[in-house]
Parts: structure tokens; C-alpha cells; sequence
């Protein structure tokens, strides 16, 4: 499943202008034990967590990327409406893991949330 995995974490983008990433994220995902990975896909699959009432009155940021397809930008703005808050920041040519892709974006964002 690595390779079908890979291609729904990363932009296009991203697998066309750094052609070793994809290979270097499917390597690692093969070594993930199949047993762990079924159990993570179970809870993901059977929780629903839209319910839960949290810490009240804690700052929250949403990130998510523009081109990611396991958790869409559409998805996230749920969220935030679910959490009241106002909006996301969408990271454009970016797919599921923003801290691979673009890192240095990410790092000014939540660097920026942190001091504020």
C-alpha cells in the first residue's frame, strides 16, 4: 500500500520537482508492520471525535493543504466551523504532510501563532 499511500500524502507538485521524495516516504512506510498500521486504519475508521468537548478557550490554528486528499481543505473548514473558529490556512501546492513539503511555511505559521 506504500505506493498508493505516498501519491495521496504528497502533491503533484511536489513528487514533480523532488523525485526522490516519494520513493523515500514509500521505503519508509514499508517498514511499517502491517498489524499497527490495521489498528491506526481501525480507530480512524470507527471514531468519531466531532462530539468530544475539549479544553475550552484554547487558541487553535488549522493548516491544511490545498491539494491534500485524506484530509481536504473542505473537510478542514468543517472542522473549523465544528470548533468555531474562524478559518484554516490552506498551504497552496501542498498535500498531506505540509511539514515535508513545505516546511519553511509551516514553520513561519506556527511560528507566528506561537508569538501571537
Amino acid at each position: 500500500m506504500a505506493n498508493a499511500l505516498v501519491s495521496r500524502w504528497f502533491s503533484e507538485d511536489s513528487v514533480q520537482s523532488k523525485p526522490a521524495l516519494m520513493e523515500f516516504w514509500q521505503q519508509q512506510l514499508m517498514k511499517v508492520d502491517n498489524h499497527s498500521y490495521d489498528l491506526l486504519c481501525a480507530w480512524l475508521g470507527n471514531t468519531d471525535l466531532t462530539k468530544k468537548h475539549g479544553i475550552k478557550n484554547v487558541k487553535t490554528q488549522l493548516i491544511c493543504g490545498e491539494k491534500d486528499v485524506a484530509t481536504t481543505p473542505e473537510l478542514m473548514n468543517n472542522l473549523a466551523s465544528l470548533m468555531h473558529i474562524d478559518s484554516t490556512i490552506q498551504l497552496d501546492h501542498v498535500g498531506h504532510v505540509p511539514s515535508v513539503e513545505s516546511p519553511k511555511a509551516l514553520a513561519d505559521i506556527l511560528k507566528s501563532f506561537i508569538s501571537s
